[in-house]
């Protein structure tokens, strides 16, 4: 359902000359995002729930939170630069055609698939970094709290862990 929705509003808006706006250039991105966040779990959802396997490697976990946690920081991100394009829309009516040309539309887009990404990847070097003290099986969600105790030292992982906290909210 999650990709047939999606795979509607980017062909509607991409075949469509009426919606070659800011605010429905980032809603394609928001998308694929949306794509890319549901193809990241739903796989793996599905082999517990039909086949009843409910571990995972420590490598797939590893690749699931980066694609997981750099699809979520980029739409969090999309949300900020719709906000920035309303803005600039209702308090820049005159200027906004300027303000929010073409290119800097691609120059905040390209950030944010940037910023998400490079996010995500130092985050998941982090934690493929650290020493595991038991198991190379999870059997839970690859989520980075359940996932911090098994390894022997995390002091570097909280550190990025509060930081990028603060710098998203």
């Amino acid at each position: 359902m999650v990709l047939c929705g999606n795979s509607l509003i980017v062909a509607a808006i991409t075949c469509s000359s009426g919606l070659r706006t800011p605010t429905y250039f980032f809603l394609v991105n928001l998308s694929v995002l949306d794509v890319v966040c549901s193809c990241t779990m739903v796989p793996k959802l599905l082999e517990i729930l039909v086949a009843g396997k409910k571990s995972i490697s420590y490598g797939g976990c590893m690749a699931q939170r980066f694609f997981l946690l750099s699809s979520v920081v980029g739409e969090v991100l999309f949300f900020a630069a719709m906000a920035y394009d309303h803005d600039m829309a209702i308090c820049w009516l005159l200027h906004y055609g300027s303000m929010m040309s073409p290119r800097v539309c691609a120059a905040l887009a390209g950030a944010v698939w940037g910023v998400s990404t490079l996010g995500a990847g130092a985050n998941s070097c982090l934690m493929l970094w650290l020493t595991c003290r038991g198991p190379n099986v999870v059997n839970h969600f690859c989520e980075i709290a359940p996932l911090l105790p098994l390894f022997s030292s995390t002091y570097v992982n909280d550190i990025m862990a509060v930081v990028t906290s603060s710098l998203l909210c």
